[in-house]
């Protein structure tokens, strides 16, 4: 049943970003401090935008965890010395 859910959110969540994109074509260049990205659809810029912070969630957890076994180990390490 979750998974059901789940699967009918991200659909409705891309369908969304693809009515998005259709609808704003026009190029646009994201801007950061002093960088400045090349001209590309704003719903291309919005995807990968979702898509790098989809990972990036992903993968937090994992780096946090391995970050805080290390350091659990070094401190088991430091016991025996």
């Amino acid at each position: 049943m979750i998974s059901l859910c789940l699967g009918l959110l991200i659909s409705i969540w891309v369908a969304g970003i693809a009515i998005f994109s259709v609808q704003n074509a026009a190029p646009v260049a994201l801007k950061f401090l002093l960088f400045e990205s090349i001209q590309m659809p704003l719903g291309v810029l919005l995807a990968l935008i979702a898509s790098l912070s989809l990972l990036v969630t992903l993968l937090l957890p994992l780096l946090i965890r391995l970050t805080s076994s290390r350091a659990n180990d070094d401190a088991n390490e430091q016991d025996w010395v």
